[in-house]
């Protein structure tokens, strides 16, 4: 049976050939609960322009028989934090350094791809790869679907609780880091209507967890 392979692009050109791809499986994947993101071409290769432009960037595709199935992003967040306005000053008045913290931006797989599980490898081998360029942190953020948002279906409220129970124990913490953004969101009549959204951020730091709770050795990813 055909094996899945990860393939790792790391320099300009081979970033550059999977920006399209990429940009239109952002904005099927976003569209989708919790983001409910009315998503434009034109804006998300300005967006994913980013990695390209980070010379610390990478993305890692898996693949069967050829065929694309999910792709992660991640670099340096003090490159790649200005897509969330003054996010990085707020790392800052923390005390975080976020020239020495990796972001992982995207972790993307088709639906009928065995998403949970495959998502989960390429996270692990993004965190891999920000190891070997000496980062200190991993930071990513996520839609924040709280209970008080009288919105969101409560099955969907429970699956965001659960998310936040694993990450916790897992070893990453909150540093209580909160932006809002504001972009085209789909409503239940599929109409498009601009809203504002809040993202939370979450911070896993290698020194104190990595190596004893995840198991980040390289025989395991």
């Amino acid at each position: 049976m055909p094996e899945y392979k990860y393939v790792y692009h790391y320099r300009y050109e081979e970033k550059k050939k999977m920006l399209h791809y990429f940009a239109a499986l952002r904005i099927i994947y976003f569209r989708d609960f919790p983001y409910l993101y009315a998503g434009s071409f034109e804006y998300e290769l300005g967006y994913l322009q980013n990695y390209l432009d980070d010379p610390k960037s990478v993305f890692i595709t898996i693949q069967k028989e050829n065929q694309i199935l999910g792709f992660a992003a991640g670099g340096s967040f003090a490159n790649l934090a200005s897509s969330f306005g003054n996010v990085a000053d707020k790392f800052r008045m923390q005390g975080f350094e976020p020239q020495k913290l990796f972001y992982i931006g995207e972790v993307i797989v088709r639906s009928s791809s065995a998403g949970e599980i495959y998502g989960a490898k390429l996270f692990k081998k993004l965190v891999h790869f920000s190891l070997d360029y000496h980062f200190e942190g991993v930071v990513f953020c996520q839609e924040n679907c709280s209970n008080e948002n009288k919105n969101v279906d409560q099955t969907l409220k429970n699956k965001n609780e659960k998310f936040k129970r694993v990450f916790l124990k897992s070893g990453f913490s909150d540093p209580n880091i909160n932006i809002e953004v504001s972009y085209d969101s789909v409503e239940n009549d599929n109409s498009i209507k601009e809203k504002t959204h809040t993202l939370k951020f979450w911070y896993l730091n290698y020194k104190e967890i990595i190596f004893k709770k995840f198991g980040f050795r390289k025989e395991f990813i």
